[in-house]
């Protein structure tokens, strides 16, 4: 993967020396490339070679880690299994920064997502950004800034990662990975191009199209909630629930005759007829809140028919 053109304005505005912020927020939606830009900045602290750097952008997620690994690099996010930071772990970070840089430089911690850390940890952090040691970065990586404490963002330099335009981010994509139904991906990607390059290598394209079937013969009535529902239990439900958004979200800009386009509302009709903004809001809060509860709830299949049952009824 080519480095996203849109991350280097951010980049070369950070410097890449000791005087770039020691206490630096970057933020920016899922897929906006934040994280990959949080690295690389950690990269050029730490005065790793372009060499690595060309690898890093060519890595997967999983295996940025690895490609980057530098003994006076520590990266902190939730243990396996986990969405939350503890303090532990945190203080870990703390008492690393406090020690000596191997290489006499910097010494740089990444902290992703930084919004997962409790609120102990977040508390044990506000000294040290505060006044971080010579020599010590701390780079949170998040969201959205009002997702953290505000003794946490006032400590911090801000730094927003913004999505390109929808054209530009469509021509880099063709050049990733060639031909693909890229306007779909990047549309269900919310105009992230790393999240749409995400579900174009898992096929995403062919599960939208199911889904899209799916609701157009509970329309016809020629399938029934239950066996729409036990179908959807075994799909990827952060896929599912994204798809949905998308659409509900869609249906409800062209309502509103904002941006509306020659999109059909027929998947998203009952009996017929397109529902109305109030039908459509309603429908977009089911979807938040089986998003809220899907990685805990046992029978998402149960969860999938009560809400069809509601729609389609």
């Amino acid at each position: 993967m080519n480095f996203p053109f849109w991350l280097n304005a951010p980049l070369a505005s950070l410097g890449s020396d000791q005087r770039s912020p020691q206490a630096l927020l970057i933020h920016g939606s899922r897929g906006s490339g934040r994280r990959l830009l949080a690295l690389h900045h950690a990269a050029r602290l730490l005065g790793i070679p372009a060499s690595r750097l060309e690898q890093l952008a060519a890595a997967e997620q999983e295996a940025e880690d690895q490609v980057l690994g530098h003994p006076d690099l520590m990266l902190l996010q939730p243990p396996p299994e986990k969405t939350a930071i503890p303090v532990a772990s945190v203080r870990r970070l703390v008492d690393f920064l406090q020690l000596k840089s191997h290489q006499g430089g910097a010494r740089v911690a990444i902290i992703w997502p930084a919004d997962g850390m409790t609120t102990a940890a977040a508390n044990s952090l506000l000294k040290t950004l505060e006044e971080p040691p010579p020599g010590g970065h701390i780079l949170l990586v998040v969201s959205t800034p009002t997702a953290l404490p505000a003794t946490i963002i006032s400590r911090c330099h801000r730094l927003a990662v913004h999505l390109p335009r929808r054209e530009a981010a469509l021509a880099w994509l063709r050049e990733q990975a060639g031909e693909a139904d890229w306007r779909l991906l990047l549309d269900v990607a919310g105009g992230a191009p790393l999240r749409a390059l995400d579900l174009a290598r898992a096929d995403f394209a062919a599960e939208a199209r199911q889904f899209d079937d799916d609701i157009r013969q509970l329309e016809a009535a020629r399938l029934s909630t239950i066996a729409v529902a036990q179908r959807w239990s075994n799909c990827n439900g952060e896929w599912l629930w994204q798809w949905l958004y998308w659409r509900l979200a869609r249906a409800i800009r062209q309502q509103a005759g904002a941006g509306a386009d020659a999109m059909s509302l027929a998947p998203l009709q009952n009996d017929g007829k397109a529902p109305n903004m109030r039908v459509l809001l309603q429908r977009l809060a089911d979807v938040e809140e089986l998003r809220r509860i899907g990685s805990g709830a046992a029978r998402m299949d149960l969860q999938y028919a009560a809400m069809l049952q509601r729609w389609y009824a």
